[in-house]
């Protein structure tokens, strides 16, 4: 999972990170490769136009290990702990079933009923 993980900071540095994100999830649920395993790695980066030889030694680099020990460090100061996390107005949601309750919150800075 740090491989993918790696490479995901590399995609966000590029600006193809949602595209690697996505394909590599959609590998690991429907296909069950997990993220940073092969084939996942190579076959979603093919799939969003990126080449994994230039990729793969690119996110294995000590500047994007030290990006991610940022990132990591970034996020445990804001109380994430797991996948996927949802930060809205300074509130933490955790978990995809808190997804539309992030949005509410960040649209209207309350989950009470309209």
């Amino acid at each position: 999972m740090e491989l993918a993980n790696r490479i995901a900071v590399v995609g966000q540095e590029e600006g193809w990170g949602p595209s690697y994100t996505k394909a590599t999830y959609r590998r690991w649920m429907v296909n069950g490769e997990p993220a940073g395993s092969e084939p996942n790695v190579s076959t979603s980066l093919r799939a969003i136009g990126q080449e994994p030889d230039r990729v793969v030694p690119l996110a294995k680099s000590d500047r994007i290990g030290d990006q991610l020990v940022e990132a990591t460090n970034e996020a445990r100061e804001l109380g994430i702990f797991g996948a996927p996390s949802f930060i809205a107005r300074g509130e933490l949601f955790w978990g995809d079933d808190r997804l539309s309750d992030a949005i509410q919150w960040l649209k209207r800075g309350t989950l009470a009923p309209t």
